[in-house]
């Protein structure tokens, strides 16, 4: 059974004497509300209420990873602490690969993840609430809900239970086992008109918020190449300049371009997609996004043995080549 009022004890103290002794400049991490959810913060020396506020348990449910990168140029330059779950430790080791940070200025704090819990289960709880957690669910006041009934569906068939940091809080209550992801084997079992029938009816309901983008902790790119909108353009931005951005789909809602969009960012998250499944909860047409990456995923993973985030040293994946790679089938290459 896991305590998560010890464990984020075990967190503050570390977090503490990181900023006390001068090893880092700020902390990344989560911190109580007046609810049962965790939120993110960025944390300095001498900001004692923040620091004493600082929490883990299951309802910590959004990404270190993401503010890292909505915060890269705050960030540059500077030796930080960051709190990361397994996921969050995935995506954190895509951005390390992609330099979107580098490692000689993180301190890494990992935090052993059983899955993620929904705050909305238990209305009534606050952070004072004793919170602790076991094999087969989360117990809030002596209140349990089921793992599966939180609906946190990546959680359910994560794969990472190797969690490997400079410091590390918490040790697994369940046994994380690789299983077949149902959805690819529906959809395997469809006809290529089936499959085509399927996939126009999820492109049909996309709005193009671009939440998917936006929530993603590994999208991190400076300029986004499928959207022209992400091209800076100011007073001084000349019309062949502005005529001449790359944009390899307009904004309208038309079937055919919400394809082009999803698909080449499917594509574009090969070897990068830590399944963290924020795209599909951010998305309000409720698009299952985990279906299209997750075909890209398993083949990258069937073809070329390569995880998302698995090793940072590793090169990226989609930044490297060799004589060597197999073909789409897996075999030698011809």
């Amino acid at each position: 059974m896991r305590d998560y009022s010890a464990e984020s004890g075990q967190l503050r103290a570390i977090c503490k004497g990181l900023l006390a002794s001068g090893a880092v400049e700020l902390v990344l991490a989560w911190t109580s509300g007046p609810g049962l959810t965790g939120r993110e913060a960025m944390i300095a020396k001498g900001a004692d209420q923040l620091i004493d506020r600082i929490v883990w348990s299951p309802f910590c449910t959004s990404s270190i990873a993401t503010l890292i990168k909505r915060n890269r140029k705050a960030l540059e330059g500077k030796n930080i602490g960051i709190v990361v779950k397994d996921c969050d430790r995935q995506a954190l080791n895509v951005l390390l690969q992609e330099y979107v940070i580098k490692k000689e200025n993180v301190v890494i704090i990992g935090v052993r993840c059983d899955g993620l819990a929904s705050a909305l289960m238990f209305p009534d709880a606050t952070m004072a609430s004793k919170v602790v957690s076991d094999e087969k669910g989360v117990q809030v006041d002596g209140k349990e809900v089921a793992w599966e009934d939180f609906g946190f569906n990546a959680c359910l068939s994560c794969r990472y239970d190797s969690m490997s940091a400079d410091h590390v809080v918490g040790e697994y209550a369940r046994k994380k086992q690789v299983t077949e992801l149902p959805h690819l084997k529906r959809l395997s079992g469809l006809s290529l008109s089936g499959r085509k029938e399927h996939f126009d009816a999820l492109f049909g309901r996309c709005i193009r918020c671009y939440a998917c983008r936006e929530v993603c902790p590994v999208c991190a790119c400076i300029e986004c190449a499928i959207d022209p909108g992400e091209s800076s353009i100011t007073p001084r931005t000349t019309p062949l300049e502005k005529t001449s951005v790359a944009g390899w789909a307009c904004r309208g809602r038309e079937p055919s371009e919400n394809a082009v969009f999803l698909m080449t960012r499917a594509m574009h998250m090969a070897g990068r997609c830590v399944r963290c499944g924020w795209c599909e909860r951010a998305c309000p047409a409720g698009i299952p996004l985990m279906e299209l990456l997750d075909i890209v995923n398993e083949n990258v993973l069937r073809v070329y043995k390569y995880e998302a985030g698995k090793d940072p040293a590793a090169p990226p994946f989609l930044a490297s080549f060799s004589d060597d790679d197999p073909d789409d089938s897996g075999g030698a290459p011809h």
